[in-house]
């Protein structure tokens, strides 16, 4: 009897394991998987953009490249439905070139776009009109940068930190009252 429960044991654990182990004899149909990976995360231009900015950024901040606008703005609250799924629509399927945090918080400070030729296409230009109102609405500081070669780190310092330090800086900051 004993070895009658073993074999029943061994014979439903193998049942069981066999849907969590992956199986080579089945190959996916292409038609359902239609991609490829691509060989790079950044263009040329794009990685030598982060080299730089990299080593242009002070200590205490961190930078995120090709990060989705939808991860970084959102619609106001109060919109209704309809209003809220058209902002949402409106940068759904678009992304930042690169995000500059605060290392301890993550907290955003900018934005960055490299703009490259494509960039002077209508349709690109509609997109990166759309990408600059909306970061002025949201309050972030969005720098963007031509695509070059070559970039000075102390230009790119003096350009990305120069806008870290103004949007550090309060807004209508209440004025102290020193009169009793």
């Amino acid at each position: 009897m004993d070895i009658l429960l073993l074999v029943g044991f061994i014979i439903i654990a193998g049942i069981i394991l066999s849907g969590f182990l992956p199986t080579t004899s089945k190959k996916p149909n292409r038609q359902d998987f239609n991609y490829r990976k691509n060989s790079h995360l950044f263009t040329k231009a794009e990685r030598s953009f982060l080299g730089v900015l990299e080593q242009a950024v002070d200590d205490g901040y961190v930078v995120y490249g090709k990060v989705r606008v939808g991860d970084i703005l959102k619609p106001e609250k109060g919109l209704n439905r309809s209003e809220h799924q058209t902002a949402r629509n409106k940068i759904d399927r678009k992304h930042f070139d690169f995000i500059v945090c605060k290392e301890d918080d993550r907290s955003i400070v900018c934005a960055i776009e490299l703009n490259d030729k494509s960039h002077r296409a209508l349709a690109q230009q509609q997109r990166d009109t759309l990408i600059r109102k909306a970061c002025q609405s949201a309050g972030l500081p969005l720098l963007e940068a031509p695509a070059q070669e070559a970039y000075s780190m102390n230009e790119v310092k003096e350009y990305v930190m120069t806008a870290i330090h103004q949007s550090d800086t309060p807004r209508n900051a209440p004025v102290e009252n020193t009169q009793n």
